[in-house]
């Protein structure tokens, strides 16, 4: 018969909020709409960049690549620090290097064309070896990747198109295989879609298109533009490759003295790096680091901001409400009781702007 204990009373509290004070907010928030509106509208604009800007150190530090199996095993491989390599200089590395199993070349950038009825717009897309795919032993949506007799200047001129693209461009068409695309003022037949989500290795994109490596990457050893993943082969460590390449860039060295300098501080030397090193180079973290770092202090601004001019219209509000708060001391109503009720009617506004946010920075 004596006073409940104190974790009683809090759970009483607890359920009377979400029973009773988070209903009573939702009713007074819909009674005005105005306040409301421009309420939630203030917390959206503030949350919607930290949240893309989460979105983006996460796909480019944290989130693995879907799609792709036992990541663990993928290596990067540049010329210098952080450079180029040649296809040719690609070829040479995994013929030579026990350790790995097998080495694809890729390299995106936005200077596709794609025209339809005689209007062109910019796609994002990739050049790729034929056995990309395969390397990262991707399972296609439709279709399949590329075939080994699909690269060179005698070659089908073929296509494999994201996900995204299919169903933006060719509204999901299930039929899409064998279609005919207009890309660079040539015409290239889709063989492949490949799954929703897949991003490319180099930064946190989804290309738009992937067409097999050109033929002029095929036959100069110093057009250098083109980026190695290489698949280790079973047993093998980097470090395995990475003492094996020592002895193929002396060999390239000897061969190719006017393509690979001697000097290994002029970029005349294989450099192997887990696969998160074609997003984040090596000796380019700080930098990155530095101007997410940025950014992200000027989001947080932004948001600092919305939650200022959300505070001054709480405030005004308070002050309309200063009238039901009274008769509520005046019936009876404790303190907390009223702190309670002011305060579920803010997460329900803090709820309803986060997600709008959210959706604004999807």
């Amino acid at each position: 018969g004596g006073k409940p204990p104190r974790w009683r009373r809090a759970l009483a509290r607890l359920d009377a909020a979400i029973t009773q004070d988070v209903p009573y907010g939702i009713r007074n928030l819909m009674k005005a709409p105005g306040f409301t509106a421009v309420a939630v509208l203030s917390l959206a604009l503030g949350i919607a960049p930290l949240a893309a800007i989460g979105g983006f150190v996460n796909a480019l530090f944290f989130r693995p690549l879907a799609h792709v199996p036992e990541q663990g095993r993928l290596v990067a491989l540049f010329r210098g620090t952080s450079g180029p390599l040649s296809w040719l200089d690609i070829v040479d590395a995994g013929s030579q290097s026990e350790g790995l199993e097998d080495i694809a070349a890729l390299s995106v950038h936005d200077g596709f064309n794609f025209t339809v009825d005689d209007v062109t717009t910019s796609l994002m897309g990739s050049e790729a070896s034929a056995n990309y795919f395969d390397v990262l032993r991707v399972p296609m949506a439709l279709g399949r990747g590329f075939g080994g007799n699909e690269m060179g200047p005698e070659a089908e001129q073929v296509v494999v198109i994201s996900h995204t693209f299919w169903r933006r461009q060719l509204g999901g068409d299930g039929s899409v295989l064998g279609t005919v695309l207009r890309i660079d003022g040539r015409d290239y037949t889709v063989i492949g879609v490949t799954p929703e989500g897949l991003l490319t290795p180099e930064m946190p994109v989804e290309p738009d298109v992937y067409v097999p490596l050109r033929p002029e990457h095929l036959s100069k050893r110093g057009r250098r533009g083109l980026y190695g993943v290489g698949r280790l082969a079973d047993g093998a460590t980097l470090e395995d490759v990475r003492a094996q390449l020592v002895v193929v860039q002396e060999r390239m060295r000897d061969a190719y003295p006017e393509y690979w300098s001697s000097e290994p501080g002029e970029g005349g030397n294989y450099a192997a790096h887990p696969l998160r090193a074609l997003k984040v180079r090596p000796g380019q973290q700080a930098q990155i680091a530095l101007a997410v770092a940025l950014v992200a202090v000027l989001g947080l601004l932004v948001l600092a901001t919305a939650c200022s001019n959300l505070g001054n219209l709480l405030l005004a509000r308070g002050w309309q409400r200063s009238g039901e708060i009274a008769v509520r001391l005046a019936m009876g109503a404790d303190r907390s009781t009223l702190v309670t009720m002011l305060l579920a009617e803010s997460v329900v506004l803090g709820c309803a702007g986060g997600a709008l946010g959210v959706l604004t920075a999807h």
